[in-house]
């Protein structure tokens, strides 16, 4: 079976387009806030990572971790439907 396995996209998402199984893994330092309005790219801080299990009979199996950091959540960027950098609160 064919499976794709992608680099951090900063946002961690699966799925299978044309019945391939695709696994993009969250980024190291950041990620992206889905939650974010439409016009609005912002990232917020949340470590994490993608370990790719690949002994088993359903290999490769997907495990993410995620760091402990007490600032995950906090926005460390925001770009506006422009394109212009918007300041993270409290910056």
């Amino acid at each position: 079976m064919r499976r794709i396995l992608c680099g951090h996209f900063h946002s961690q998402l699966s799925g299978t387009p044309a019945g391939v199984p695709v696994w993009a893994t969250p980024g190291v330092v950041t990620r992206i806030d889905l939650t974010a309005p439409p016009e609005v790219v912002r990232a917020v801080r949340g470590a994490s990572a993608t370990v790719a299990d690949l002994g088993g009979p359903h290999s490769p199996v997907p495990h993410t971790l995620h760091a402990r950091d007490p600032e995950t959540g906090r926005t460390a960027y925001e770009t506006g439907v422009e394109g212009s950098a918007v300041s993270p609160p409290g910056r």
